[in-house]
């Protein structure tokens, strides 16, 4: 990783060097927001060299906070049918992110997802969205 100018690399990451009292320069206004871009740019590369996939993490985290902080239905809700409906759709909502934790986890690494027969429709097929009357065939 190369650093622009101005700036120094110290332990794997861009850091600007601080002027002296003797030595400190007036910046232009046009300096000024060039040194923001290259900022912005070294804030950049250093989340994309360090981890590709921190803010993918970072919105599940919210995702997820958003999901955990809501609010209870009222149970008068729960007594009718859209409210049974409604708490049923939460149940399958709140084990798609148990499957997603042990995904994260790496609980289902090389594990065999497939049954035999979709292992090889797969192989076969490859990704092929293919529309069929009654839904994408994949």
């Amino acid at each position: 990783m190369k650093c622009p100018a101005g700036y120094v690399k110290r332990a794997n990451q861009c850091v600007r060097v601080i002027d002296t009292p003797n030595t400190k320069r007036k910046t232009s206004a046009k300096k000024e927001v060039e040194q923001k871009k290259n900022q912005e740019q070294i804030k950049n590369d250093s989340l994309i060299s360090s981890d590709p996939y921190a803010e993918f993490y970072r919105i599940g985290r919210i995702i997820q906070w958003a999901w955990d902080g809501r609010p209870d239905a009222p149970v008068w809700v729960k007594r009718n049918v859209p409210g049974l409906l409604s708490e049923a759709a939460e149940e399958v909502i709140n084990l798609q992110f148990q499957a997603a934790a042990l995904i994260n986890q790496g609980v289902t690494a090389n594990k065999d997802q497939y049954s035999t027969v979709e292992r090889e429709r797969t192989e076969s097929i490859g990704f092929k969205p293919i529309y069929s009357p009654g839904a994408f065939v994949v």
